[in-house]
C-alpha cells in the first residue's frame, strides 16, 4: 500500500515510513554497545530483516591481478560482478544481496594512513569495514530505507544528530543532480536542512579512469549535539564524522571519459565499524572504545607506564599517546596480516608489513619503555579481541606470536648494525664535517648501506638525536620520501601494463607478437643445466608510466619489448624469471616479466646509461632463480600425482604458486588430509626423485590433449590453440611409482633426480573446499631438514633425561627452545612427531619444577619455625631470593602453617 505523495512527487512504501519516525533518544546511554555486538548487529539485520547471505571477509592480501595494495575496502572481492568478469557458473555469479564484515588495510596507494596513524583519533592501517551489496537487484529507494532503520531502529540513532550528502551534479560530465536520492531521504522524514549537496571529490564513486562508477550518499555522525555541526560535514573533522557511505554504481566510463548507464544497477556501501564504535561508546574517538582499550591496559600492565590518556600534538607529552595508539594499531594490523599468511620480508607486501612492524618495535621500545621481545605478548590480547569475527586469527595465534617474536629480534639486530654502520659514517666523513649535521644525500647514503647495514630512516633519527647530530625536519621528509618511493618501486610492477589502446597502437604499427619460445632452450648433462647467454633481441617497444616512449633511463619505472625473449613470463603458478637485458651503454635490471596478448613486457628499471628504441639488446637470466622454480614446478605435478594416488584420483588442481626457494599448492577434495596421508604423499615424491625418472614437454593441438585420457584440464583455464603436455615417468602406474601427465607451459627440470630433496613442510584449508600445501626443494629443503634434526635432537635429550631431577633445569631450556622452534619452518612429519610427543614431557617438566619449588619453600618454613623455637627469628633473604615461586608459596604455606 502506497502513501501519500512527497514533495518531490514519489510515493513510498508506508512500512518503510513507518520504519523512520526518529524517536530522538541517544542509545548510547541505555544500552551497552559492544564492537562485537555492533558488528554482529549488522550482518544479522542484513541476512535476517532483508534476505541478504552473509559472504565471509577475504584475506587482506589481493587476489591475482588484484593489485598490489593490500584489501582497502569490503567491495574488492565482488570486483568481477561490478567488471562483468565472474564466471557464470561460479558460486559468485548467483549473488543478489550479500553482506558481510571485510578486514581492510590502507598502507599504500590512493589509501595510505601509515603516517598518519598515531597523530590523530580516528586513522587506522587496519580497519573493518561493514558491507551491504546488491547486484542488481534493489536500488537506491530500498538502500536508504534499509540504512535508515538499522540507525534508529537498531542501533537507536536520533536524526538529530546525522546528516545526509548526496551528489550535486556535475556540468562538465552532463551529470544532473542526484534530486532522487535527495527526495528518497526527505520522503524518509528527514529534514531538509540535514540533506546536503556536495560535488565529485566527495559524492561520486568510481573504481578507477574506466569502469563502473556512479553517485553515493554518505550519512554522517554529528559529535556536537548542538547543531553546529552542519558547516563540519566532509571537513575532516573529527567531530564530525562519516559513518556510512552508500553508492549507486549505475555508470560505465569509456575510455575517452564519457558515461554510459550500466545494464545492472548495483549497491556497494560501507560502514567503519571502528567510527561506529566510537558512535555508540559515545565517544569522539575511535581509540577510546574496547577494539583499542584491552591493548592499552596491557602495555601499561606491562611497562608500568601510566595509563593511556588519548591525547594528542603539543599535549601529548613525550609522545606517549601517540606510541599507545601506533603500537596498539599496528600490532592488530600485523597479526590480520601474518594470519592471512604474509609474512614480513623484503618484498612487496612482506616489506610493507616489515615496515609496519619497526615502527611498532620503535614505538614500544623508545617511547613506552617496553621490554624486547615483549610486543609479542600483545597478540594474544588481539587474538581476544577478534578471534571471533576473524576465526584465522584464532587458528594462527601461536604461528602470528612466533613471527612477531621473530621479527622483534631481527629488529633488535637491525638497531644494533645500523649503530655499527652510523659509527662508520661519522669516522669516514669526519674530516669533511664542520658541524654534526646530516644531509638529504648524508641520508640516503646510510639507508641505502654504503656504510655497511642498511640504516632504516626511523632508527637512523633515533641514532642521530643520541649521538648529538642534527637532522633538518624538511630534510628528513624529503629523505622520507624517498624511502617510500623506494617501497613502492618493488610494488609497482602490476601497475605499468599493457592496456588495450596500448596493443591496438602496437598491432596498427606492425610489431609482431614476442616469440618467447627461447624460454625452453636449456639442456642438462648429469643435473647441470646451461641456459642461453647473451642471446640478442631488438627493441620493439618501451614503456613508461607516460605510456610508450623512445628512451628510458635511470630511476624510472619501466618495461621493455623485444622481438625474441629467452625470459619467463609469469604463468601457471610459476614466478617470472629475473635477470637483465642490457646494450653496450645501458644496463636494465628485469624484476617482472609479464605478457599481455601475445606481446612479452620485461618490467624493471634501468641501472646505468639508457636505452633507445630499436637497439640491440643482450639478455641474461638468473640461472639460479630460474632452476629454483624449475625444481619447484616440476614438484608440484609429482606432488599432485601423490595426492591424487593416496587420497583421491578425482583431486583437483586449485592454483599453485612457485618460487625459487618453495612454493604452495592448493587443490580440492572431498576427502580430508590426515597426517599419515601427508608423509604418504611425501614418500612417493621422494621415491620418483630418487629414481630419477625422466621429464618430457610435448607441444600438440588443444583439441588432441584435452582427449587424451590422463589429462585434467584446470578449471576457469583458457588454453590457447596448441598446448604443452608434460609427462613424467613411466606411462603406467603402479603401487610404488608415480605417473603424471598434465598440460603445462611452464619451465622444469629434465629429470627428476635434479629436485633434490623434498619435504612438506605445512597443510592448511585455504578456504571452505580448498586444501594448500606448502613445500620445498633443493637447498631449502636440505636447511628445513637441519631445523627439524635439531628439534628431534632436543626432545630425544629432555626423553633420555626426563627422569634425572638433577637436569630439570637444562631440560626445561630444551623445552623453551623448543617452544622458539615452533614458528620455524621444518618438515611437517617432523613438527608433528615433536611437539606431539612434547606435550606431555613438558607438562611432566612443569610438574617436577613445582614441586622443586614447594620443596625449596618448605626448607625456607623450616628454617623459620627452627628459629623461632630458638628465639631468633630471621627471614632467609637468600632462600626467598631464589624465584619468585618460592616466595609466592612461602607465603601461602606460612598462612596455613600459623606460624605468627
Amino acid at each position: 500500500m502506497l502513501s501519500q505523495s512527497n514533495s518531490g512527487g514519489r510515493t513510498i512504501c508506508q512500512r518503510c515510513l513507518r520504519y523512520i519516525r526518529s524517536t530522538q533518544r541517544y542509545i548510547s546511554h541505555q544500552e551497552t554497545w559492544t564492537s562485537t555486538k555492533i558488528r554482529k548487529a549488522f550482518v544479522d539485520y542484513f541476512k535476517e530483516t532483508h534476505d541478504h547471505q552473509i559472504i565471509p571477509s577475504s584475506s587482506i592480501i589481493p587476489v591475482k591481478d588484484g593489485g598490489t595494495y593490500f584489501t582497502n575496502a569490503g567491495m574488492n572481492q565482488f570486483k568481477p560482478i561490478f567488471l562483468e568478469t565472474v564466471d557464470p557458473h561460479s558460486k559468485m555469479a548467483g549473488y543478489k544481496r550479500v553482506t558481510n564484515h571485510q578486514k581492510c588495510i590502507r598502507v599504500g596507494g590512493k589509501h595510505n594512513d601509515l603516517e598518519t596513524v598515531g597523530k590523530d583519533l580516528y586513522h587506522h592501517t587496519f580497519f573493518e569495514m561493514l558491507g551491504s551489496w546488491s547486484f542488481g537487484d534493489y536500488f537506491k529507494e530500498e538502500a536508504c530505507t534499509m540504512a535508515m532503520e538499522l540507525l534508529t531502529k537498531v542501533y537507536g540513532l536520533p536524526v538529530s544528530r546525522l546528516y545526509f550528502t548526496y551528489f550535486n551534479g556535475d556540468a562538465k560530465l552532463g551529470l544532473q543532480p542526484d534530486l532522487e536520492t535527495k527526495n528518497i531521504w526527505q520522503s524518509l522524514g528527514i529534514p531538509q536542512k540535514r540533506i546536503l549537496p556536495f560535488y565529485m571529490e566527495d559524492n561520486f564513486w568510481d573504481m578507477g579512469k574506466t569502469g563502473p562508477c556512479g553517485p553515493c550518499t554518505e550519512i554522517h555522525y554529528d559529535h556536537t549535539g548542538d547543531g553546529t555541526g552542519v558547516h563540519l560535514v566532509n571537513r575532516g573533522s573529527p567531530r564530525v564524522v562519516e559513518i556510512w557511505n552508500l553508492v549507486f554504481m549505475q555508470y560505465n566510463r569509456q575510455e575517452d571519459s564519457t558515461l554510459s548507464n550500466l545494464c545492472r544497477q548495483h549497491v556497494d556501501t560501507g560502514m567503519g565499524l571502528e567510527r561506529m564504535t566510537a558512535v555508540l561508546q559515545n565517544t569522539e574517538s575511535n581509540y577510546n572504545t574496547d577494539l583499542f582499550s584491552p591493548i592499552f591496559e596491557a602495555i601499561s600492565k606491562e611497562t608500568k607506564m601510566r595509563p593511556y590518556k588519548g591525547l594528542v600534538g603539543e599535549d601529548d607529552t613525550g609522545g606517549v599517546d601517540t606510541a599507545y595508539r601506533i603500537v596498539a594499531d599496528h600490532i592488530r594490523m600485523s597479526s590480520i596480516s601474518i594470519a592471512d599468511n604474509l609474512v614480513p620480508n623484503r618484498a612487496g607486501l612482506g616489506l610493507t608489513l616489515r615496515i609496519v612492524m619497526s615502527q611498532c618495535f620503535q614505538q614500544a621500545y623508545k617511547v613506552l619503555g617496553m621490554s624486547q621481545g615483549s610486543v609479542s605478548g600483545l597478540v594474544d590480547v588481539v587474538v581476544d579481541s577478534l578471534g571471533d569475527a576473524y576465526p584465522e586469527l584464532q587458528k594462527n595465534n601461536s604461528k602470528i606470536r612466533n613471527i612477531t617474536k621473530e621479527t622483534e629480534k631481527w629488529y633488535t639486530s637491525l638497531v644494533s648494525s645500523s649503530e655499527t654502520a652510523f659509527s662508520r659514517f661519522v669516522k669516514r666523513t669526519a674530516s669533511k664535517r664542520e658541524h654534526k649535521h646530516i644531509s638529504v644525500e648524508d641520508m640516503m647514503n646510510l639507508h641505502k648501506g654504503k656504510y655497511g647495514s642498511k640504516v632504516p630512516l626511523n632508527i637512523m633519527q633515533d641514532i642521530a638525536l643520541k649521538e648529538g647530530y642534527s637532522m633538518e625536519d624538511v630534510a628528513f621528509q624529503e629523505a622520507r620520501i624517498q624511502e617510500q618511493h623506494l617501497v613502492e618501486n618493488t610494488e609497482i610492477k602490476n601497475k605499468l601494463k599493457l592496456d588495450k589502446n596500448m596493443i591496438v597502437s602496437l598491432q596498427q604499427r606492425g610489431v609482431p607478437w614476442t616469440d618467447d619460445s627461447f624460454k625452453y632452450n636449456y639442456t642438462s648433462v648429469e643435473g647441470k643445466y646451461e641456459f642461453l647467454d647473451d642471446f640478442n633481441g631488438i627493441v620493439l617497444g618501451l614503456v613508461d608510466s607516460r605510456g610508450f616512449v623512445d628512451k628510458i633511463g635511470p630511476d624510472v619505472q619501466s618495461g621493455i619489448i623485444v622481438d625474441k625473449s629467452i625470459f619467463y613470463s609469469e604463468g601457471g603458478g610459476q614466478a617470472a624469471d629475473i635477470g637483465y637485458i642490457k646494450t653496450e651503454l645501458g644496463s636494465f635490471r628485469v624484476e617482472d616479466v609479464q605478457t599481455f596478448d601475445g606481446y612479452v613486457l620485461h618490467l624493471g628499471n634501468v641501472e646505468s646509461g639508457n636505452l633507445e628504441m630499436g637497439e640491440t639488446v643482450s639478455q641474461v637470466i638468473d640461472q639460479e632463480h630460474r632452476l629454483g622454480c624449475m625444481r619447484n614446478h616440476t614438484a608440484t605435478h609429482l606432488l599432485l600425482a601423490g595426492i591424487r594416488k593416496i587420497l583421491d584420483t578425482n583431486t583437483e588442481q586449485a592454483g599453485s604458486s612457485i618460487h625459487k626457494d618453495s612454493f604452495s599448492f592448493d587443490f580440492t577434495s572431498h576427502r580430508k588430509l590426515e597426517a599419515d596421508h601427508v608423509s604418504q604423499i611425501e614418500d612417493l615424491v621422494k621415491a620418483s626423485i630418487q629414481k630419477n625418472d625422466p621429464v618430457k614437454r610435448e607441444r600438440i593441438p588443444r583439441d588432441v590433449a584435452l582427449e587424451m585420457e590422463a589429462i585434467v584440464p584446470l578449471r576457469d583455464e583458457i588454453y590457447p590453440s596448441h598446448v604443452y603436455v608434460l609427462s613424467i615417468g613411466n606411462s603406467v602406474c603402479t603401487d610404488d611409482n608415480l605417473m603424471s601427465k598434465e598440460l603445462c607451459g611452464g619451465t622444469h627440470v629434465s629429470k627428476t633426480g635434479d629436485i633434490g630433496d623434498f619435504y612438506i613442510t605445512s597443510v592448511i584449508r585455504a578456504n571452505q573446499a580448498t586444501k594448500r600445501i606448502y613445500a620445498v626443494t633443493g637447498q631449502s629443503a636440505e636447511q628445513v631438514l637441519k631445523t627439524g634434526e635439531r628439534a628431534q635432537e632436543l626432545l630425544q635429550k629432555i626423553k633420555s633425561g626426563i627422569n634425572d631431577r638433577d637436569k630439570l633445569d637444562d631440560l626445561l631450556e630444551c623445552v623453551e627452545e623448543l617452544n622458539s622452534m615452533f614458528g620455524l619452518v621444518m618438515p611437517k612429519t617432523m613438527r608433528d612427531q615433536v611437539y606431539s610427543e612434547l606435550s606431555p614431557l613438558s607438562n611432566r617438566l612443569s610438574g617436577m619444577e613445582s614441586e622443586r619449588l614447594a620443596a625449596n619453600a618448605q626448607q625456607v618454613i623450616n628454617k623459620e619455625m627452627q628459629a623461632q623455637k630458638n628465639g631468633s627469628f630471621v627471614l632467609c633473604r637468600s632462600d626467598l631470593k631464589k624465584s619468585k615461586q618460592v616466595i609466592k608459596l612461602f607465603v601461602i604455606s606460612v598462612k596455613k602453617s600459623n606460624i605468627f
